[in-house]
């Protein structure tokens, strides 16, 4: 049932989307193609899990943004990642170089600018929040609490940070070195192995 509906909902969007995706290469489409193409393969191998959740966040949230323009970089980084996914390549920018991504349309009226801003905005300030879900998600999925910091050390620095600052300050200040933050997205290329080693190791009672 649920990929029946994840299913059509795919086709829905590339229909809508097939105008858009053309020789020009910084449009809105575009990015949200690759978004539904990664979407399409998550239905095919049925993978419903913490990369298929933050791909549903992002269409959902990308979608609802009126009109805007991707530059060239971003689109490469999010749709031609070697290594990452697309959901998780465009989560990195977000956090990483939220200024890189999206360009000025000056093609939309002046009363929708100030909306679109605005849309554009609040999602870069939701992008720790996103990272934060993202990774509790893959930490379910480990047998051992501790599988993942012990792998992946920085994310003890990110979730300590991102908890006190949501407390006290907002996370949109949360990337005060962004080294770390990296190397969590680069450390995250080799997730599922990390995930079988630390289930091999720490098996269930």
């Amino acid at each position: 049932m649920i990929f029946n509906m994840f299913k059509y909902r795919t086709i829905y969007l590339i229909l809508i989307l097939l105008p858009w995706i053309s020789s020009n290469a910084s449009n809105r489409g575009n990015i949200l193609h690759c978004l539904a193409r990664e979407e399409t393969h998550f239905h095919k191998t049925r993978n419903t899990g913490p990369e298929f959740m933050l791909n549903q966040k992002l269409i959902n949230k990308l979608s609802s943004i009126g009109h805007y323009q991707v530059s060239n970089y971003a689109l490469k980084a999010v749709c031609h990642s070697k290594k990452l996914g697309a959901s998780v390549s465009f989560l990195r920018l977000l956090i990483l170089e939220p200024n890189a991504i999206f360009k000025e349309d000056k093609s939309v009226e002046l009363s929708m600018k100030a909306l679109n801003e605005g849309a554009i905005e609040s999602l870069k300030s939701e992008a720790s929040t996103l990272l934060f879900q993202y990774l509790s998600d893959i930490q379910s999925l480990a047998k051992d609490a501790k599988c993942l910091q012990k792998s992946i050390p920085e994310i003890s620095y990110y979730w300590e940070r991102f908890r006190y600052l949501e407390t006290h300050i907002g996370t949109s200040s949360i990337v005060d070195d962004p080294d770390k933050i990296d190397n969590i997205f680069k450390k995250l290329v080799n997730i599922d192995k990390i995930l079988m080693k630390c289930n091999r190791e720490n098996p269930r009672p």
